[in-house]
């Protein structure tokens, strides 16, 4: 993995003058606006050369300059041994389990559970 950050120059199109630079690059780089903030108040968004803040407008035309930020690392699922649970049936195409109640038999992202 590189070291070097990317970054993103791009105009800003006139139909996001006067927008908030963190309006303009959610929209632009399809960011959620609490991202945009986070990269604006780090230091990592200039317009036309100067560094910005989130609450700063934009102009039409001006140059927006962001360094993106790194991707996430890949989810890794880890199967894990449950007590209780059993496999009845596995072939190529099904596979038929009994597991004991409130456990998953899916993997999801941890996190709370759902009810």
């Amino acid at each position: 993995m590189s070291t070097i950050p990317e970054i993103r120059t791009l105009p800003v199109p006139d139909g996001l003058e006067g927008e908030r630079v963190d309006a303009a690059i959610s929209r632009m780089f399809g960011f959620s606006r609490t991202k945009a903030a986070e990269l604006a108040a780090a230091g990592k968004v200039t317009v036309d050369g100067s560094v910005v803040g989130k609450s700063e407008r934009v102009s039409g035309g001006a140059w927006l300059e962001v360094e993106m930020p790194q991707a996430p690392a890949p989810v890794r699922i880890v199967a894990e041994p449950v007590e209780g649970m059993e496999i009845v049936h596995d072939d190529d195409d099904v596979v038929v389990i009994v597991k004991p109640v409130g456990v998953a038999a899916h993997p999801r992202p941890a996190g709370p559970a759902r009810r």
